[in-house]
């Protein structure tokens, strides 16, 4: 008999999946570099999306990665059926990533002001962003940079409730005032639970004289007493408090929007 062949070692070679979160498609990553995996029913909209001179002034100026398509056969086996897969891309990728429960408050607030000033440029070529969390952006050096592509979406032209804004508040502007008002760490609020934190919870958390305080009357206690009593109102009559309106005109809806996110 002769030697026994030592069994050979693959791992290098094969792509761990780095998220499931989106239905519309998958992150992977191979050999130290980043791939897109776009399922055929969003392909698309996704190209639509890299067409328009707001991604490509974006991508210029390195707030988005520099996406390419490529041969999905480069990536050998991949966790999708074939026929389920629409196209492949590679993104540049980024040298060193950070997540929101290590950051400063300042870094918060730099992803936070990118988030709205790319959702309220992207709604002039008919997109916006679908949703709306720290956990999309990461940096170069002290520089934000935007590498959730999939989080944009096309805009219905009618559509004036911005879906994400409450992942926002949670995400967002909350972890900002429970750090800066009671100097609490973002560290203590992202890794108890990743969706952030909640406007009720917020609330619960002040004290009288700050509850009514002008800046946290309008951000926290007038919106947790709104929540309370829609809450009420659910339980009393049932989803028909919710109802899905549009706006008469696209410019009435892009006005509402924009008032909310600017």
């Amino acid at each position: 008999m002769g030697t026994p062949r030592k069994p050979e070692h693959r791992t290098a070679n094969i792509a761990q999946v780095l998220t499931l979160r989106d239905p519309a498609g998958l992150v992977l990553r191979k050999n130290q570099s980043i791939y897109r995996v776009l399922r055929k029913e969003t392909l698309s909209a996704f190209e639509s999306f890299l067409s328009t001179d707001f991604f490509k002034k974006y991508e210029t100026l390195g707030t988005f990665p520099k996406t390419s398509k490529i041969r999905s056969s480069k990536l050998g086996v991949l966790p999708l059926k074939k026929r389920e897969i629409g196209a492949v891309f590679s993104h540049e990728t980024i040298p060193f990533m950070s997540y929101p429960h290590e950051w400063p408050l300042e870094m918060l607030r730099d992803s936070a002001l990118l988030t709205l000033q790319l959702c309220d440029e992207a709604m002039k070529e008919g997109f916006w962003l679908k949703d709306a969390t720290p956990f999309n952006v990461a940096f170069r050096g002290t520089t934000p940079i935007f590498f959730d592509l999939l989080s944009f979406a096309e805009k219905d032209p009618l559509q004036f409730n911005w879906i994400p804004y409450g992942q926002f508040v949670r995400t967002f502007l909350n972890p900002l005032l429970l750090g800066s008002k009671l100097s609490w760490p973002l560290g203590s609020i992202f890794l108890n639970n990743r969706e952030g934190l909640e406007t009720l919870r917020l609330y619960e958390m002040l004290t009288w004289t700050e509850r009514l305080s002008p800046k946290l009357f309008w951000r926290v206690t007038l919106p947790a007493w709104t929540q309370i009593m829609t809450e009420k109102k659910v339980k009393q009559l049932g989803n028909q408090v919710y109802k899905s309106r549009l706006a008469s005109s696209p410019e009435k809806a892009s006005f509402i929007v924009g008032c909310l996110i600017s």
